[in-house]
This record gives structure tokens, sequence and C-alpha cells, in this order.
């Protein structure tokens, strides 16, 4: 293939890709304006539960799709940490019946042996949920969905490595694929989905996924037998748990509120300095912060927000856009250091609608920033408030 029969294969490529994520974005966007338009009505039609449900379900959903082009675009960051697969599969598996619905059954058998795995919690969620999605499709919604756990060994073959790890298989009783797709089946952009049905990315995601956590994926499938996804991962030297909090899809896919106290409450009454140059974004950021009983000085960009300063005083925490109209978050952090040389160096939450690595070295002052990737959740921001707020002093 010569170079020009490349460029015209990748600009198809794109072109495949750019008009599956406009398709799902604008059913997304419809749900959400729809939603959202019955909820302004005077006076609004019926329960507005449902309609918020749904304005929260499709964002999530919106999330979640620009969190799979950024894990093909190796651009995502992963938070690997100690966890039991079964575990983790388990606490997904009961968010699943909206997703799978009411034809569908469930066939699980996770082992409670697991050896320990490093890897991000919501990598491995991406896993499951895009070969169950997958399954779904297969079997036009109508089926059986098999996962299981268990203890294994390397899956070479080879003597001399006898490893331990785990397998996760994910099975289903669809249409299956001939040899031709099932060679295919892992490239980016390659679907066998109607041109509306898919982006071609999700077995891509989860083929780059468990790559990058070290492991093995192949599949086992003939037409009409339905296909099993069989996956290695290598187990980890036992250690101490990760104390952090349960995360993942599995807490994000959960209703927002709930009966838990807000995390923001605990530090009630702290000067935070908010610059976001997005006013609905910085809208909601404030009224969060107010609600937990921070007092939040507002600004659009660095120099506004360094006009305020100038008459307000101290503050306790700075929560900033990464980029800004005139500068970025952490030039804004410097010239405050510069400034307040004698004072000590307050924490900063850099929000972001890009993943981390796009906000370079954090250098010295790694140890004082929270990273908050856009889109986040209520519970996520009052988390990170929480966490910068309440940690010691350096």
């Amino acid at each position: 293939m010569n170079e020009e029969e490349v460029h015209l294969r990748k600009l198809a490529a794109l072109g495949r890709l750019s008009g599956s994520v406009a398709h799902d974005f604008n059913n997304l966007l419809t749900v959400i304006l729809g939603a959202t338009g019955s909820l302004l009505q005077t006076p609004p039609q019926g329960d507005p539960t449902e309609a918020l449900r749904e304005i929260h379900d499709s964002a999530l959903r919106a999330r979640q799709l620009t969190r799979q082009l950024l894990s093909v675009s190796s651009r995502a960051t992963p938070h690997p940490r100690l966890l039991d697969a079964s575990t983790q599969i388990r606490e997904l598996i009961r968010l699943m019946d909206r997703l799978l619905g009411d034809r569908m059954e469930l066939d699980c058998a996770l082992a409670s042996d697991l050896p320990l795995i490093s890897m991000d919690p919501g990598k491995l969620d991406q896993v499951i949920l895009n070969l169950a999605v997958n399954a779904r499709d297969a079997m036009d919604g109508r089926g059986t969905l098999a996962i299981r756990t268990y203890v294994a060994t390397h899956p070479t073959g080879d003597t001399a490595d006898d490893r331990e790890g785990i397998w996760i298989e994910v099975a289903d009783t669809g249409q299956g694929m001939d040899m031709e797709t099932r060679k295919r089946v892992f490239e980016p952009f390659f679907t066998t989905k109607a041109r509306s049905g898919g982006t071609g990315l999700g077995l891509a995601t989860v083929f780059g996924i468990v790559s990058e956590a070290g492991g093995h994926i192949h599949v086992e499938s003939e037409p009409g037998a339905g296909t099993t996804f069989h996956i290695w991962l290598p187990a980890r030297e036992s250690e101490a748990q990760d104390s952090s909090p349960p995360s993942g899809l599995s807490t994000l896919l959960q209703t927002a509120g709930g009966n838990e106290p807000s995390a923001a409450q605990d530090c009630p009454g702290r000067n935070v300095l908010l610059v976001e140059d997005d006013p609905s974004v910085r809208r909601l950021v404030a009224r969060v912060l107010r609600n937990g009983g921070q007092r939040v000085l507002e600004a659009g960009s660095v120099r506004e927000a360094l006009e305020k300063l100038e008459e307000e005083g101290e503050i306790d925490l700075i929560i900033t856009d990464l980029i800004l109209p005139d500068a970025s978050g952490l030039e804004l952090a410097n010239i405050l250091d510069r400034e307040r040389a004698h004072e000590e160096m307050v924490p900063i939450i850099l929000m972001s609608g890009y993943s981390q690595e796009e906000a370079g070295p954090l250098g010295d002052q790694e140890h004082r920033v929270t990273f908050l990737p856009k889109p986040f959740r209520v519970e996520e921001l009052e988390g990170a408030v929480h966490r910068s707020l309440e940690a010691p002093s350096n």
C-alpha cells in the first residue's frame, strides 16, 4: 500500500469516526435539550425527577464517550491501584440492568479467591461495559451474557513464565464472527454495526486498556456460535490495599445526591478563589462551594482574579481552569506565589477538559495540585475541595 492510499484510509477512518461521534453526541444533546426544555415549562409537566435523571444519565454517557476517545488516542491518564477484579465487577453488575435491558440474562461466576491486580478501577469498568454492550448488540438485546473470573497462569504457554494472573471471560450467545471479522475486531474505527450504530472504538479501547495493564486479550467466535473474549491480567505482589475510596464507572453511574453528607461541608467558612472563563461552569462550581459554606471570589480571567484579590485579601484555596483567556491556571498560581512570598502556598484544584498530561510538568507545585478532569460530578468537586483544604500545609 503506497503513502497516498494510507492517507486516504486515514481520512476515511476519521470521516467514519466524526460521523459516528457526532451522531452519538446529537442523541445525547437531544435528550438533554428535551428534558431541560420540559423543566423550563411553566408549570412543569409531570414529575421533574425523571427528566433530571435523563439529563444526568445522558451527561454521564457523553463523558464516557469522550473518555473512550482519549483512551484510544492514549491521552487519558490511568490511576491504577490494587483491586480484586471479582469485587469490582460485582459492584458494576448491580448497575447494568438498564444497560442490558430485561430481555437479556446475566450469568456470572466470579471467583472469591482471586489474587489482586494493579489497574485503574474505571478502566476495568470500561472493559466490562464495552464488552457487555457489544454482546448486547450481537444478540439484538436477547440472549445470555456470561461473565467469569478465575485464577490462571500466563497465557503464552511458555513454561519458563509461570507468573500468576487472572482470567476474565465475557461470552455471549449472539451471532458470532467469521475469521475476517475476528482478525480486525480490535482495529480502531472498525465496526460491523450500521453507520449510526457505533464508532468502532469500543474493542480498540478494550485492547488498549488490557495491554496498558500488562495483559493480553484474544477472542473465540464462529458464525452462529456466539463470541467469547478471554482477558488475562497479571497478579501483583500482595500488599496493603489502597485506602482511596472506590472509584470507576460503578461510582459514576450512581445517581447524584444520595443521603451522604457533602464533603465540602466538613471544612466550611474558607475563602476560595474561583477562576473559570465559562460562566455556566463558574456558576455551577460557585453554587456548590457556597452550599458547602465556602466564601467564593469569582473571576473569569487571571487579570480579573488579581484585581479582585487586591480588594479581598487572603484565600485558602485556588480553583482554576487550566486554560484561561490571558494565561494558564498554573501561571496564576506562580504570580500569587511571587506576590505572597512570605505566606504559605495555598492548595490548587486544576480543572481541565484535557488529560492531566496536557497540564505539563507541575514541578515544585505537584504536592499541592489536585487535578479535576471535566466534566465532573458534584461529589467529585466536593471531594477535591475536602482533600485540598484538609491536606497538611507544605
